[in-house]
């Protein structure tokens, strides 16, 4: 039987295939031509003309009027049929044809028109992240402003490059440069504040103190414990002795 498409009854006797009235296909299966498509078309179409047998779709990997041609290696998959132009390139490459590589500094694939990176490898930003990000950036930076994600401890700003203040302890708000805690002694946004004179450590928004030294006890470490607490500790709410000497209740 003549390899005619599966469709439409034109004639009862050919159930399901169609077939012109002259015994002729209208239309083949892929791979055939001819009136009754009942040649091969060539070994690299997958589809062709039924009357010219001229391919209308190659094979992966082949391209031009009959797919006689090879489409670049770089080519991931097919390239355009008529003038070989990749669809996609293989990892790393970039061009019409995939012909170039992609830039050195690219973390996976670039733009297959301009070359451009899609991503950057840690520590560099721009176009082809030919640029290196600051080096106070913590891991990596954005890859068009150059702007830190984050900043090394000590450091803020858009680049990490301004230091935060010998107040904070070992790091500040990226944007604003706020200490996020701060050193033994000193409370405020900037820890620009001395905690009450008795004080070891305060709550940094308030000054209260959370920590008083030995022989001090209240929220502003003002009151004394009573000599008669074991070295002079008390409880730094209460007052009342952490433990007595010997001998004593």
């Amino acid at each position: 039987m003549p390899e005619c498409i599966i469709g439409k009854i034109l004639e009862r006797q050919w159930n399901f295939v169609i077939r012109s009235l002259d015994g002729n296909c209208l239309e083949c299966n892929d791979g055939k031509h001819g009136y009754k498509c009942d040649l091969d078309c060539s070994e690299t179409c997958t589809k062709c003309d039924q009357i010219t047998a001229y391919c209308r779709e190659c094979i992966i990997g082949k391209y031009g009027a009959q797919c006689e041609l090879d489409c670049s290696v770089y080519c991931k998959d097919k390239c355009d049929k008529v003038t070989g132009n990749c669809q996609e390139c293989i990892h790393g490459r970039h061009g019409y044809k995939c012909e170039l590589d992609c830039p050195a500094n690219c973390h996976g694939n670039c733009d297959q028109v301009t070359g451009n990176c899609l991503e950057c490898i840690t520590g560099n930003y721009g176009a082809q992240c030919e640029l290196n990000c600051s080096v106070h950036c913590k891991d990596n930076c954005n890859k068009i402003t150059g702007n830190c994600q984050k900043c090394v401890a000590g450091m803020y700003g858009p680049t990490c490059c301004m230091n935060c203040d010998d107040s904070c302890k070992d790091k500040c708000e990226k944007v604003t440069g706020d200490c996020i805690e701060c050193i033994d002694g000193r409370y405020g946004i900037l820890c620009g504040q001395n905690c009450p004179i008795n004080c070891k450590m305060c709550e940094k928004e308030t000054g209260a103190c959370i920590v008083c030294i030995p022989g001090k006890f209240d929220t502003l470490c003002s009151s004394a414990c009573a000599v008669t607490c074991k070295d002079f500790e008390c409880d730094q709410r209460t007052g009342k002795c952490l433990e007595c000497y010997p001998g004593k209740y």
